[in-house]
């Protein structure tokens, strides 16, 4: 069986020798005697449990390799399909003119129109594959996207060195998506895979509190051990609140001397406390359904003790902010429809303000000039001091803090490229990372201006903290850490494999690590830094929802609110 389609592969660069026309003919007919051979009735575990068989799209392989193998593109779909069917008992629906347009939807940007047909197909799962071709070998990659909260994406991947072997190595993808994806058992498993199941089981727990106490995890399991000059003392964790968390902050609103924790849906704001050992929601305000939520800041900007809630969103491709406030023992809105994006600036030292930025002439999402915004007699804002920036920042890119100690402000950025950087007031670049910092799913503008129109989707990053951690004078960075990941062929789909919050210091030369938490399953849309009575002792807040879908349309359904208690080693509990 294995010589069957081989011998359908012309080798690169080289006409087959028969007609192209005959080529898709002869693969569908393999594929054909393929799947009756290798199509099995249900598993036998699926069948006793009453488990519902699961519809699984299988989208068109993307095939970009030199040579005329576009016709493969159908014939891995359905050879993926009929080997998963076979191992796992599902539903596959694949070859077909939905599936097609499905992958042409998507290869367009058109997400609405996509989303629309996959709602009226009514699928679990949307399975994506890739064969490309790089210095001798070839490797096949599969993306799977589950609808369910609390599934992340999976991606698994196969190198061969020949096309021969791609049978096998669509077997082992199929393997690999029955076994991981839909709890299937392959026949006789090796000891070292077992060993390796085993092993891992240790470090996966809902109750990271409980775990920390019983010394599961140690400190540089967590990121934050001894040579960091912190320790991670206590953790506490919520329940799974059903809501599709955008943005997160946390602070005194309502003057009482004590934390709230705001959150941010794109329908509402939620206040919550952690009141006698839970996390408890006090309050909630309704918002415009036509509004986007893309970022969420507290600040005290009017002096009266209380934080105002500062809400970036847009209506459309345009700003449309709002701004609320704790009045009468609830949220009220002071001002919206606001046409700027807003962001308070808090720098030690300096007087506190509100930035803003418009958007662009011709439904572009953003204009190129961010500004400090007054606050006229009416409630309303306009536009102030234009703030000196390099060129191509925009609001949620970066923060303005002094990192070396010198009493001048650095200018602390993430690039397009999710590189974290360091400028000096000139805009010349200091320090750039090689690793991936403040990757987010936000982003300015609604998924109707990326349909048609050709307007560039602009990503928001993650918020950029400066605080003094260390006491030593000087600003040191907080940062998220959601590890990006992205579908080849399907740059605008992207998607988290897990997340941690990272604390860097500036060591003359380059931002240095002082702790990172441990990696945590989930997207972390949000995260804050707050102080304790305790001397030296920090609260870091962060929201992790269940899954990182990279469909907007499929977004995660709940979250769990974390806060993590570290304390600077040799300081008094």
């Amino acid at each position: 069986m294995n010589s069957i389609f081989p011998m359908l592969l012309p080798a690169p660069g080289r006409k087959p020798d028969l007609p192209r026309q005959c080529f898709p003919c002869i693969v569908a007919a393999a594929v054909v005697c393929l799947a009756l051979l290798c199509l099995a009735p249900p598993s036998p575990a699926a069948e006793k449990s009453g488990q519902k068989e699961a519809r699984v799209i299988f989208l068109p392989f993307e095939v970009r390799l030199p040579g005329q193998y576009g016709y493969l593109r159908e014939g891995l779909a359905t050879m993926l399909a009929s080997r998963v069917t076979a191992h796992a008992g599902i539903i596959a629906l694949h070859q077909s003119a939905e599936t097609r347009q499905l992958s042409t939807l998507l290869q367009s940007g058109r997400e609405q129109e996509f989303a629309r047909m996959l709602a009226g197909i009514r699928a679990d799962y949307v399975i994506m594959g890739s064969l490309t071709g790089k210095e001798g070998t070839f490797e096949l990659t599969t993306h799977v996207f589950a609808r369910s909260a609390g599934s992340a994406p999976k991606r698994f991947t196969r190198t061969i060195s020949s096309l021969d072997g791609i049978m096998a190595g669509i077997d082992e993808l199929s393997w690999d998506i029955a076994v991981k994806v839909f709890g299937r058992q392959r026949p006789e498993p090796t000891q070292a895979g077992r060993a390796k199941e085993q092993g891992m089981a240790a470090f996966t727990t809902e109750h990271p509190e409980r775990a920390f106490r019983e010394g599961l995890y140690r400190g540089s399991e967590l990121g934050l051990g001894t040579e960091s000059g912190f320790s991670l003392v206590t953790t506490r964790r919520s329940r799974k609140i059903p809501i599709g968390v955008k943005a997160m902050d946390v602070g005194d609103i309502d003057g009482d001397g004590s934390p709230e924790i705001v959150l941010a849906t794109n329908t509402e704001l939620l206040v919550y406390r952690y009141m006698e050992d839970y996390f408890q929601k006090i309050s909630s305000l309704q918002l415009a359904g036509y509004l986007r939520i893309h970022a969420l800041n507290l600040a005290d900007l009017d002096g009266d003790g209380r934080n105002e809630i500062y809400v970036s969103a847009n209506n459309g491709a345009r700003p449309a902010s709002l701004v609320a406030a704790w009045q009468d023992h609830s949220l009220t809105v002071q001002r919206s429809d606001i046409p700027f994006y807003l962001r308070p600036e808090l720098i030690p030292g300096r007087k506190p303000a509100l930035l803003g930025q418009a958007g662009a002439p011709g439904g572009q999402p953003v204009s190129p000039a961010i500004y400090r915004l007054a606050r006229k007699p009416d409630g309303s804002y306009e536009k102030g001091e234009q703030v000196p920036l390099p060129a191509g920042l925009n609001l949620f890119d970066f923060t303005r803090a002094d990192i070396n100690g010198d009493s001048t402000l650095e200018i602390v950025a993430i690039d397009r490229k999710n590189r974290l950087q360091v400028l000096d007031r000139a805009g010349t670049l200091l320090w750039q990372s090689e690793s991936i910092y403040g990757a987010g799913k936000n982003f300015f503008g609604t998924l109707s201006s990326t349909d048609r129109g050709g307007h560039r989707r602009i990503y928001i990053p993650t918020r950029i903290i400066a605080r003094d951690i260390d006491s030593d004078g000087k600003a040191d960075i907080i940062v998220g850490r959601n590890r990006l990941a992205s579908v080849r062929f399907f740059k605008r789909l992207r998607y988290f494999e897990g997340s941690s919050i990272a604390a860097l210091s500036w060591n003359g030369s380059a931002l240095t690590p002082l702790w990172e938490t441990r990696k945590v399953s989930g997207y972390t849309a949000d995260y804050q830094l707050a102080r304790t009575v305790a001397p030296g002792a920090l609260q870091l807040y962060f929201a992790e929802t269940e899954s990182s879908y990279p469909f907007v349309f499929w977004e995660a359904e709940s979250c769990v609110i974390h806060v993590y208690e570290i304390r600077r080693t040799g300081e008094k509990k």
